[in-house]
């Protein structure tokens, strides 16, 4: 938690966006893969969740560069979390 708390809460941080996110559900397990738009580009993530009672919590995620981007998408209402 640390590790991220200083990512996440470093201004000088560069800002990340998440694009075109396609969730999958396994049970209790769920996966996001997703474009993440930083300064420069993409990169593409995965991130793998697990319920624990009502909560899903990250256990993993992983990013790399990409040469593709996402596609348009309209606008949505949100928080892009599995249910």
């Amino acid at each position: 938690m640390r590790s991220w708390q200083g990512i996440l809460g470093n201004p000088q941080s560069p800002a990340v966006a998440c694009h075109g996110a396609h969730a999958t559900v396994f049970g209790d397990s769920a996966m996001v893969v997703c474009f993440e738009g930083v300064p420069g580009g993409f990169l593409v993530a995965t991130n793998l969740f697990v319920r624990q009672g009502a909560v899903w919590k990250l256990v993993h995620h992983q990013a790399g560069p990409t040469s593709g981007q996402p596609e348009e998408e309209p606008a949505e209402e949100g928080s892009g979390r599995p249910n």
